[in-house]
């Protein structure tokens, strides 16, 4: 097999089966490339049953600052999002354990993230409501 810039691989029979029609007439069938870890997390953070997406920022700055998002505490922001909702808010700040979240609530979108050492000494602006959990 012989892997070519545009990720295809060259394949002289089809190990699977004696039909090799399906590979066309030039023989070569597609490879995806490799996914980063960052890509597959992003994807599999946006499809979270609990209903938040986090944008490419926050993704970032996960990875930076070295944040541990646990399912529970997914599941703990998708609901401080719903009480905010409830009560109007747009732009939350949510504290919860060592970690805040900025959080679009309409569109239910993890802005950035911060850990305890980022919180200090900080001042947090374009925020109309803050959740605790």
């Amino acid at each position: 097999m012989q892997i070519n810039n545009d990720y295809t691989a060259f394949v002289g029979t089809n190990p699977l089966s004696d039909n090799t029609s399906s590979l066309g007439t030039s023989g070569k069938i597609p490879v995806a490339p490799k996914e980063s870890f960052d890509t597959l997390f992003d994807a599999e953070v946006r499809r979270s049953e609990e209903g938040i997406r986090f944008s490419k920022h926050a993704l970032n700055r996960i990875s930076q600052r070295d944040i541990s998002i646990e399912p529970d505490l997914i599941t703990k922001v998708a609901s401080a999002v719903d009480n905010a909702e409830e009560k109007g808010i747009t732009d939350a700040l949510i504290l919860g354990g060592n970690s805040a979240f900025i959080v679009n609530v309409p569109t239910r979108t993890v802005i950035t993230t911060m850990n305890s050492n980022e919180m200090k000494e900080n001042v947090i602006t374009n925020i109309d409501g803050t959740v605790i959990i």
